[in-house]
This record gives C-alpha cells, structure tokens and sequence, in this order.
C-alpha cells in the first residue's frame, strides 16, 4: 500500500467516524485531524518521510477514538434505569380504582347493597314509629293533655296549644335526628356530604276553622350539596346505635313536668270545653303527623336522588384519577423505552469506535501493506 492509498484509507475511516465525534462533542477536533490530513503529502519528501508525516496523524485520529471511547463508556456506566417502584404504585392505585368505580356504580355491589340497608331499614323504622304515635297523638296524649286543670284556666285553650306544638316540634327534632344519622352513616360509607334535612321547619297548630300548619312541597324544599371524596369507609358503632334505638316517649311523656289530671268531673262546662278543643285538634294533629310522614318519605328521596348525583359526580373525578394514573404509566413506559434506547445507542457507539480504533492500529502494521 502506498502513502496515496494510505491517506485515502485514513480519511475514509475518519469520515466514518466523524458523526460519532460529533455526536460526542469533539467537532473542533475532528476538523483540526481532517485538515491535517487533507495538507498532507503536499510538499516535496520521500516516501518514507510521507508514511511518517500520516503515522502521526494516525495516531492523533486514534487518540482522539479513544478518548471519545472512554467518555461513551463513562455515560453507559452512570446510566440510571429508572425507577420501576412509581410503575408498581400506579398500577396499583389504578386497579383500586376501578374497582371503588365498580363498587359504586353496580346496584349489586356490597357498598350498594349496605347502602340500600340502611336507608330501607330506617325509613320503615322511622315511618312505622311515626304511624304509630300519629295513632297515640290525637286520642291517649291529647286526652291526658285535656285533663289537666290549667284547661279550666284563663286562655287554657292557648295553653293545650303550646303543648301540642312544644311536642309537634321535639318530635320533629327527634325525626330529625334520626334522619340525620341514616344519612350520615350512608354519607360515611360513601365518602360523601349529601344534605337532605330542612332543620329550620317549625309546626305550628291554631285554633279555628283552618289549620296553619303547612308542610307543603315550598316548605320542604332542600338545598341539597354533593361533595364526593374518594374512599369507601367503615360504619361507625355510634350511628348504628342511633339507627337502631326507636323514638322514645316523645308523645306518651306529654302530661309529665308539673302536669296533674283533673279530677272534677263533674263540671258540665269543662266537658264541653274539652269535646270542643278535642274535636278541633284532633284532626290537625293526626294531619300534621301525616303531613310529618311524608315529611319523612321526601328527604328520603331527596337523600336518594343526592346518592345517584353524588355517585356520579365521583365516578366523573375517579375516571379523571384513573386517566392521569395511565397518562402517568405511559410516561414510566417512555422513560424506560428512552432508557434501553439510549443503552443501545451508547453500546453501538463503543463498538464502532473499538472497531475504527483496531482497524488504524492495524493500518500499515502488516509488513505486506508496506510493499
């Protein structure tokens, strides 16, 4: 081989070369050893002075291979593999997901079915105690009301009327209560604010021709908040106690506090009396106790209607959740991808540089070449 074939030998392994040089920042370098190489066997000199002149530029081109080499190998070395723990907890979290959107939207689902429980249950308790006392009101209590002295008193028919709306309002107060305690146990399970109570109504009982007493839909409306979080929590032993625990004595207690029966029977104008306020009262009572039944059976409702907005709404969040959990995955996959990717890239380089740098060492090392 002679020095002409030489350097074309050598510029064709640099021009090879050049783009991992460059890639690895030494393009200042690569041109420095190119122009040497194109000046070279310009002037006047033998043959032996002209395979020196390009020994040395060899050997500049191979200095430079491995010092690149050794930068590329210290880059694969210092590579991080990303961490595959967030992966793990995304997935995780990802499968907790769907199933909590599987537990709240299919009627059959545990959560569903302890819901339905409750609310089933304590309507039927509730509606069933009130049935029952709006039975013992206007016949047993207004009695024991009616017999008292303080009726033959001055304004004694004012006086019945502030028991009967003293007792109408505690046990409003008391289903009240109770309403509040179903809900809140539903509302715990959920992970729920559902609000279907109407705390500020008051029954009120007059005497006269009408009743005042107005429980009419106006009066019911409820200004219901859904605020979904997301968990499905455990039912506390404080509202089980108060689901369970019927209303006691909120009616049969009317004629305790200070209240003695009145015992002159005799007296014609105090039966009289009695007959005719018993014969106002009794039906307002007994349509005031209903008109609280279907008091009861709306915020039921309500509470119910609340429930499938409240699931929705939730089901809307846990799907965003889920999203950002896959959007999450995908960027641990690509992180992993660029990982192996730049791996690969690394190991290609190291190879090519190995073998360019064997090639020039072995250049015009072969006795036979300098023939």
């Amino acid at each position: 081989m002679n020095v002409q074939e030489y350097k074309s030998r050598l510029y064709s392994i640099l021009t090879k070369v050049e783009p991992i040089l460059e890639s690895c920042g030494h393009k200042a370098d690569t041109d420095s050893v190119k122009g040497a190489l194109a000046n070279s066997l310009e002037g006047e000199s033998t043959e032996s002075e002209s395979k020196q002149q390009l020994d040395v530029i060899k050997e500049s081109i191979i200095a430079l291979l491995k010092d690149t080499l050794t930068e590329v190998q210290i880059a694969f070395v210092e590579m991080e593999e990303p961490d595959n723990t967030d992966s793990e907890l995304f997935k995780k979290h990802l499968l907790k997901l769907k199933d909590l959107k599987q537990e709240l939207s299919s009627p059959v689902s545990e959560t569903r079915k302890q819901v339905s429980s409750i609310l089933r249950r304590s309507k039927a308790n509730l509606v069933n105690e009130i049935s029952s006392q709006a039975i013992i009101f206007p016949t047993e209590c207004l009695d024991t009301i009616l017999a008292c002295p303080e009726v033959e008193q001055q304004n004694g028919d004012q006086w019945v009327l502030e028991q009967i709306n003293e007792t109408l309002n505690t046990l409003l107060e008391e289903v009240n209560t109770r309403l509040g305690a179903s809900f809140d146990a539903v509302n715990e399970i959920l992970g729920s604010e559902i609000d279907a109570l109407h705390t500020s109504y008051k029954q009120v009982i007059t005497l006269g021709c009408q009743s005042t007493t107005t429980m009419a839909d106006e009066v019911f409306g409820v200004a219901r908040q859904t605020l979904p979080a997301i968990g499905i929590g455990g039912l506390s032993s404080t509202i089980v106690a108060t689901l369970i625990n019927p209303i006691v004595g909120i009616v049969t207690g009317l004629a305790a506090g200070g209240m003695f029966i009145w015992k002159s029977c005799s007296s014609s104008n105090r039966q009289k009396k009695v007959m005719e306020l018993k014969q106002q009262l009794a039906p307002k009572i007994t349509l005031a106790m209903n008109e609280l039944k279907t008091y009861v059976i709306e915020r039921y409702d309500e509470f119910e209607e609340g429930i499938g907005e409240s699931i929705e709404t939730m089901n809307e969040l846990i799907s965003k959740e889920m999203q950002d959990c896959v959007d999450a995955l995908k960027s641990c996959e690509q992180d992993s991808k660029n990982f192996y990717s730049s791996q690969v890239a690394l190991n290609n380089k190291m190879t090519a540089l190995e073998t360019y740098i064997k090639q020039l060492e072995i250049l015009m090392s072969n006795p036979f070449d300098n023939k």
